[in-house]
């Protein structure tokens, strides 16, 4: 199977900054969906996540941690001013979403994506 994009991250926030939880994920291409690939390693699922609202915010470069909580911060003072009611806004968790390679470095797509929650539903656990 290629490589699909975007490639996700859900950081979740605990109460500490050492509480944070990180789930990567890939998209399975659309002929796969039906029947995917059963995971072979434990540390792997399958989860369908229903539809959602995002509010993006896309930047460049090679991102590194503290671009990813900078860009997220500037993306909620953006709703804020611009009078978005987050009030079904998730914030205790965001997603990024990484478009390129590792082995392309110049011109990259990233963004930060703030969500309604997200309630993902297991297919298959392995």
């Amino acid at each position: 199977m290629s490589m699909t994009v975007p490639v996700t991250q859900c950081i979740s926030t605990g109460a500490t900054i050492f509480d944070t939880k990180r789930t990567m994920s890939f998209y399975i291409p659309l002929k796969f969906q039906a029947e995917p690939p059963t995971p072979t390693n434990t540390d792997l699922c399958i989860e369908e996540r229903l539809p959602m609202t995002a509010y993006v915010r896309t930047f460049s470069g090679y991102a590194e941690e503290t671009d990813w909580w900078e860009h997220i911060y500037v993306l909620h003072a953006d709703m804020l001013r611009n009078g978005v009611n987050t009030a079904n806004i998730d914030l205790k968790s965001f997603l990024t979403a990484g478009y390129d390679s590792p082995f392309h470095l110049i011109n990259r797509r990233n963004e930060v994506w703030l969500t309604t929650p997200l309630t993902p539903t297991t297919k298959t656990d392995a």
